[in-house]
């Protein structure tokens, strides 16, 4: 069986958001999703090339400032809410697809090693157990060593309400709402998980690239 035609097909009422809304003060402010990785491609541009070549066409970027970007001829959300951080981006995104899709695919903007057949394992797990939220872990050693990785999830639109709850009671924590959801944790190797939050991650992708 192709696994990944088989998924495809289950996949039309699955929309993307791409979160594009941290500071980046440790990069001097500058936007994560425009880096550059060693052949010129962008993180977003990367990401908007994997999620594509899963299936999934109805993507969004969700980022309190849109200017950066507009080029992608996306649309763009800003949060409903200030000071929430990504919980905050995961709450446009499931507001602006309620009616529309049943389940975003969330993925962090500076992730600079995630694949296709990484997101195509969660999408499927989302789909066939029917999870309210689907968020992945680093391979470890031991399985009570697993590290959740909650910005490579699938959430359930349906979970709109209660995150608006979470955060109205002061909820921050991405991996708290998860938990109490009872998610499936989905594993991936730690080489899929990679993104990039200082100047020092920036230059080991370009070093690993020579």
């Amino acid at each position: 069986m192709d696994t990944r035609h088989d998924c495809r097909s289950r996949l039309a009422s699955l929309g993307a958001a791409i979160l594009a809304g941290g500071k980046a003060g440790r990069l001097g402010g500058r936007p994560k999703g425009l880096i550059e990785l060693p052949g010129g491609e962008t993180l977003i541009g990367r990401l908007l090339r994997i999620v594509r070549d899963v299936g999934l066409e109805d993507v969004i970027v969700s980022a309190n400032d849109p200017a950066p970007y507009r080029h992608l001829g996306l649309p763009i959300i800003t949060d409903r809410r200030s000071d929430a951080g990504p919980l905050a981006g995961i709450e446009a995104a499931l507001y602006h697809f309620a009616g529309k899709a049943e389940g975003v695919l969330v993925l962090s903007s500076d992730l600079s090693s995630v694949e296709a057949e990484h997101l195509l394992k969660l999408l499927s797990a989302w789909v066939s157990k029917k999870t309210v939220a689907c968020a992945c872990v680093r391979e470890e050693a031991e399985p009570e060593g697993c590290h959740l990785e909650p910005l490579i999830a699938v959430v359930s639109v349906e979970l709109k309400d209660a995150l608006s709850a979470f955060l109205d009671q002061g909820g921050r924590r991405v991996r708290d709402f998860y938990q109490a959801q009872r998610s499936t944790l989905v594993p991936l190797p730690a080489s899929a998980v990679t993104n990039i939050n200082t100047p020092e991650d920036l230059a080991a992708l370009h070093r690993g690239e020579e």
